[in-house]
């Protein structure tokens, strides 16, 4: 009943948060809420005791998230004003998603420490004697093949068009700043620096 409990709060929570990345406009904010779903994934992953796969989503999807997101910063070349007034627009929304997340993680924790989840996931392992890697496995690649395939295809498709669209508009970018030609950006700054201390 409470790992029941717990599976429908994480899944609500990613339902609402997808729902909201689809329709917003906002480029932040859908990052934001895209940490939101994958934090609340391994939490289910978490439930069916598969402990790997939650580190996974949590070390290796959000580092790529991250990563992805710092270099269309960079190679949008955006000025350091901008900037500074894109962190002090966004502190409240990421104060906010980080309290949520917070706030979910210890929901959690006192849901195992007083019901005691794992015990209860660890004895069914012990019963199906399969261990949970095995059995997400199993199911992601025999049961599930095609749309395990499918699903991975749409996020190598999305990736690749991010990539693309990223480059394009960076180009754009720094075509229209070398007409209007305004204060020095954050790379050519950085540039510039570079080229002093080498003696160029």
């Amino acid at each position: 009943m409470i790992s029941a409990m717990a599976f429908f709060m994480f899944a609500s929570v990613i339902i609402i948060a997808g729902v909201f990345i689809v329709i917003s406009r906002d480029l932040v904010r859908s990052v934001l809420l895209l940490f939101v779903v994958v934090f609340n994934a391994a939490g289910i992953f978490l439930l069916l005791d598969a402990i790997l796969v939650a580190a996974c989503l949590v070390l290796i999807y959000l580092a790529i998230t991250v990563v992805l997101f710092f270099c269309a910063i960079l190679v949008l070349d955006l000025n350091i004003n901008q900037v500074r007034f894109a962190f002090k627009r966004y502190s409240n929304i990421v104060y906010m998603v980080g309290a949520f997340i917070v706030f979910e993680c210890f929901i959690f924790l006192m849901l195992c420490l007083v019901f005691d989840l794992s015990a209860s996931i660890n004895h069914l392992l012990i019963a199906e004697q399969v261990s949970s890697f095995n059995r997400l496995a199993r199911a992601l690649y025999l049961d599930y093949f095609f749309i395990t395939q499918f699903s991975m295809l749409i996020l190598l498709t999305s990736t690749v068009g991010f990539v693309v669209l990223i480059l394009k508009t960076g180009e754009e970018h720094q075509r229209d700043q070398g007409h209007l030609n305004p204060n020095k950006s954050i790379g050519s700054k950085i540039l510039s620096g570079s080229n002093e201390k080498n003696g160029y």
